[in-house]
C-alpha cells in the first residue's frame, strides 16, 4: 500500500519535476526537506495542502482517495452493476429502500422478486 509520501514522490515525478523544484515551490530552503515528505506515513492536514497547492493536484490524489474510489469499477462485473443502477431510476429507489429494512424483510422482498423471475420464464 502506498504511503502519502510515495504518493508526493509519484506525482512528482510525473510532472517531470525535481526535488529541488518542488522545495522552492513549497518555500523550503534545501531538497532534503522534500525528501523527508517523501518519505513521511502521515502528514498534517494543512502540509497536504501546501504539497497539493504546489503540485497542482487535488489533496485526494495525494491522499489516495481517487484510486479507493475508482477501485470497485476496475471489475468488470461490478462496472455494469454500477452502470445499470446509475441508470435505472427504479433499481436506485430500491437500493435507497432497502437501507431502512430488516433482514428479513429484504430476504422476503427478494424471494418475491425470484418468484416472479420463475412466473416469468413460464
Amino acid at each position: 500500500m502506498k504511503t502519502i509520501g510515495d504518493r508526493i514522490r509519484e506525482e512528482r515525478e510525473n510532472q517531470g519535476m525535481t526535488q529541488d523544484e518542488l522545495a522552492k515551490r513549497l518555500n523550503y530552503a534545501h531538497r532534503s526537506a522534500v525528501n523527508k515528505l517523501e518519505h513521511k506515513t502521515k502528514l498534517t492536514t494543512d502540509k497536504v495542502q501546501l504539497v497539493a497547492d504546489a503540485l497542482g493536484v487535488p489533496v485526494s490524489r495525494l491522499m489516495g482517495w481517487e484510486d479507493e474510489e475508482n477501485e470497485y469499477y476496475k471489475n468488470a462485473e461490478t462496472s455494469d452493476l454500477a452502470q445499470r443502477i446509475k441508470n435505472n431510476d427504479q433499481l436506485k429507489a430500491l437500493l435507497a429502500i432497502q437501507s431502512d429494512m430488516e433482514p428479513e424483510d429484504l430476504d422476503a422482498i427478494y424471494k418475491m422478486a425470484i418468484a416472479l423471475k420463475r412466473k416469468a420464464k413460464q
